[in-house]
């Protein structure tokens, strides 16, 4: 029975399909269908699928059919094709704007796209009662584009620029009001970069929706072909529109076999918008700043999971700051230093200032962190060990208490060098870890008499997160002593994220160590 019947609807559909060769759309999922085309074309197949099911003794249930009307916004004219419908199916429902989806995807862009910019704009509203790292966290990666995305893959949002725009403008507004900061056009374009390519990760709608598109509609082609009957396999207008838009601003399009990945269409976007930020930069900080961004580890903190219990999580102050320090936004009014310097509205005169207050706690957070990973690894170790001083008397900051290699126990150094000191600023500038190269090699020389006996790697970073090519082996070789012993493949990274989240740390306090003291009014809780 089940046979005859699965044979006999097979017969049903593929009769049917053969003659509803003139509409635009023409999907079948068992018994269920969806039909489109122009109002006179779409009626005459529906009649055609009426009587075709008569033939056989079926029937449409006209109560279950919903019917949507596109392409005009007056609703006389929608009620005029829903009573000429009623006449052949007594009952067909017409679909409400805000319920017109298929398989998910919005039939018409410019209804989701508001509710999700209202949703956007609801959401923001609560995150401000939470932490600043927790709030940016879920607004990277929950609140954002990763609930437009789908949509954006799914229909031509493209083409609703104005209400794209509109959600951008929102998300801006999000960001500078969570974070307490203000971002200039520029830092604004910097923040919707990769983390990874220097950016904060958080994604314009604008700039994603046709990549998206483009790599949806490739990713299902081969797809459709094997769907569709020859007939009705043909270039989609909305995908040919879309190419000659991509083309029109990029030149031409990715190479056949990457199409379907979405990364090989954003990278068009992503690399012309960072020549269009390079060539905004004019002071030798900012080009210094944004050149050190473009490292994987500078952005490391960003990525780690704001959990105090893992020491993750910045406080509102620390995250305000290490988020404009990246974005080179404004985050303090100009002032006068403790030493006596003027202080501008950048803040980073703190990072280099012989008395911030910064740098020792910084120096001890780091190495605490290698000696616990090392201990994870396996690999007892002290801090400070005695018998190990160089020629001026100042000790190393750790030993392993085995050998590491060669018979030999591990000797390391820890030191942050300032990307933007007047010193380094001329070549960091344009040459990206000049600075950590410089202290590696500063450690070697006040290290060289210890060498023979102890295999001496020194550590050294940048406050703007760079990390020096030999410390950085070092770091990736602890972790993959901790992978050996924990099994966790993400140990290195996790790795790298605490020590980054140490270094902005370090700098928060040293640039707040540039504020003028004042009294608190502690009196107040005697009255």
């Amino acid at each position: 029975m089940h046979r005859f019947c699965s044979a006999l609807f097979c017969l049903v559909i593929h009769d049917i399909i053969s003659n509803l060769e003139n509409l635009d759309l023409n999907i079948w999922y068992l018994d269920d269908g969806t039909i489109a085309g122009k109002p006179d074309d779409f009626l005459t197949a529906f009649n055609t699928i009426i009587q075709k099911a008569q033939d056989l003794g079926l029937e449409v249930n006209f109560k279950k059919c919903e019917m949507s009307i596109i392409g005009t916004d007056v609703h006389d004219v929608k009620l005029d094709w829903h009573q000429r419908f009623n006449i052949v199916s007594d009952g067909i429902q017409l679909m409400r704007t805000e319920h017109e989806f298929l398989l998910g995807s919005p039939l018409t862009s410019i209804l989701c796209l508001n509710k999700k910019t209202v949703d956007l704009q609801n959401l923001s509203e609560n995150l401000k009662s939470i932490s600043m790292h927790s709030a940016y966290y879920l607004l990277r990666m929950s609140v954002t584009i990763p609930r437009l995305i789908f949509f954006l893959r799914g229909s031509p949002m493209w083409h609703n620029t104005a209400g794209l725009l509109r959600y951008d403008d929102v998300l801006r507004n999000s960001i500078e009001s969570i974070l307490n900061i203000s971002l200039t056009d520029r830092s604004w374009k910097e923040s919707s970069l990769p983390i990874k390519y220097g950016g904060i990760g958080i994604r314009h709608a604008s700039d994603i929706a046709l990549p998206c598109f483009l790599s949806s509609m490739y990713n299902v082609s081969s797809l459709l072909d094997q769907l569709l009957p020859e007939p009705l396999r043909q270039i989609d207008p909305v995908l040919a529109e879309a190419e000659k838009q991509w083309c029109e601003k990029f030149g031409s399009l990715p190479e056949d076999n990457v199409r379907i990945y979405q990364h090989s269409w954003e990278i068009f976007e992503i690399e012309q918008k960072i020549i269009s930020i390079q060539n905004s930069l004019y002071t030798k900080e900012d080009k210094a700043r944004f050149l050190a961004n473009s490292s994987v580890e500078t952005g490391a903190w960003l990525q780690a999971l704001p959990s105090p219990q893992l020491g993750t999580h910045l406080s509102n102050d620390e995250f305000r700051i290490a988020t404009s320090l990246r974005l080179g936004a404004a985050f303090v009014q100009p002032h006068k230093c403790k030493c006596g310097s003027k202080v501008n509205k950048f803040g980073r005169h703190g990072l280099s200032c012989a008395k911030a207050s910064g740098t020792r706690p910084k120096h001890e957070s780091a190495n605490d962190i290698i000696q616990r990973a090392l201990k994870s690894g396996e690999v007892p170790s002290i801090r400070e060990p005695p018998g190990c001083s160089r020629s001026d008397g100042k000790k190393p900051d750790g030993l392993t208490l085995v050998p590491w290699a060669k018979g030999k126990s591990l000797l390391w150094d820890y030191t942050c060098a300032d990307t933007y000191a007047k010193s380094y600023v001329n070549r960091t500038s344009h040459d990206k870890g000049y600075a950590a190269k410089q202290a590696e090699d500063e450690k070697y020389k006040n290290y060289t008499d210890l060498m023979d006996q102890f295999i001496f790697v020194p550590i050294a970073t940048e406050t703007s997160g760079i990390f020096g090519k030999v410390g950085l082996q070092l770091i990736k070789k602890i972790g993959s002593k901790i992978t050996a012993v924990t099994h966790e493949r993400r140990a290195t990274s996790y790795l790298i994220q605490r020590i980054a989240v140490a270094i902005q740390r370090g700098n928060v306090a040293s640039i707040l160590g540039t504020l003028p003291e004042t009294k608190n009014l502690g009196e107040i809780f005697y009255i």
